[in-house]
């Protein structure tokens, strides 16, 4: 990902949505390496927590997306060995996401 040129993932909600019981959809854009894509992530809400000294109170979800490296300008096909010697990684990744949010916005 080149980490020292390119330090921070970010990811910009342009919509959200709940689907069923605690899910939610989120659509954005995310940025990798200073490309820009859209993206629906998948969320679960998880809660929310008041603080009792009366701070803003937060909103916690886990959200997951799919993405293909390659949209990202993130190489091609890495030569990794997996543990059966075979060397691969594939385009396609999972990426896993902590959300808190703030509910004074």
């Amino acid at each position: 990902l080149d980490t020292e040129q390119f330090p921070t993932i970010t990811f910009v909600s342009t919509s959200v949505r709940p689907t069923e019981g605690a899910r939610w959809e989120i659509d954005g854009d995310l940025t990798i390496r200073d490309v820009t894509r859209s993206a629906r992530l998948q969320a679960e809400f998880l809660g929310a927590v008041y603080h009792p000294f009366g701070a803003t109170p937060k909103m916690s979800f886990a959200a997951s997306t799919s993405i293909y490296r390659s949209d990202f300008g993130v190489g091609g096909v890495f030569e990794l060995p997996d543990a059966r010697g075979v060397m691969v990684v594939g385009d396609r990744i999972e990426l896993t996401l902590d959300i808190e949010a703030d509910l004074s916005v």
